[in-house]
């Protein structure tokens, strides 16, 4: 539709215009719009087949080529995605391992801590038993003297009541003896036993 069309149309004669807004009186500047705006019909003519003609190249040639593209990126995108679940399949079972081995890892420490605290009783338990024991230890002592003072003191008044008891028995048989020994000798017919 190009130029032959644009001068076909330059030809004709247009009909007495409506009314656009302005008014046009003079003859020459009626031919003028006329002309130009028969420049724009052809003009927007002439986008028409170009855009006519891309659409077709598009849709012809460009259209399947990016369809087949997109097809192949697709194709691509999916055995992508295939082989990132292929690969994340071991790292999953390795996040899988770490967490419960973090896990195990905080029980341990939970242990541990329970036992410390338990082991911390103990010492305190420990340090409570060893200052009990070392009372009673110094209260058996003071006892242990006691005792071994009051039987110090019994063994001491036994002995000194054994001895006095021993000197009187003593006393008494050598008062026996003497008075035995006296009447032996002044009465020698009568015979006596010592003893």
């Amino acid at each position: 539709m190009g130029i032959t069309n644009l001068k076909k149309k330059k030809n004709l004669t247009h009909p007495p215009s409506l009314k656009l807004g302005f008014p046009l009186t003079d003859s020459g500047a009626a031919h003028h719009v006329c002309n130009l705006s028969t420049i724009l019909v052809a003009s927007i003519q002439d986008a028409k087949d170009r855009i006519g003609q891309i659409e077709y190249v598009f849709c012809s040639q460009f259209y399947p080529q990016l369809k087949s593209e997109a097809a192949s990126k697709r194709r691509r995108t999916d055995q992508l995605q295939r082989e990132v679940d292929e690969n994340m399949a071991p790292h999953k079972n390795l996040m899988e391992l770490v967490q419960s081995k973090v896990s195990a890892l905080r029980n341990a420490e939970e242990k541990r801590n329970i036992a410390f605290s338990k082991l911390e009783d103990c010492e305190r338990e420990k340090v409570k038993l060893l200052a009990r024991i070392k009372e009673l230890d110094e209260k058996l002592r003071r006892k242990t003297r006691e005792v071994e003072e009051e039987g110090a003191r019994k063994t001491c008044f036994c002995n000194e009541t054994c001895v006095r008891k021993w000197k009187r028995e003593k006393m008494l048989l050598l008062t026996r003896r003497r008075r035995t020994m006296a009447r032996f000798l002044f009465n020698p017919k009568k015979t006596y036993c010592l003893g």
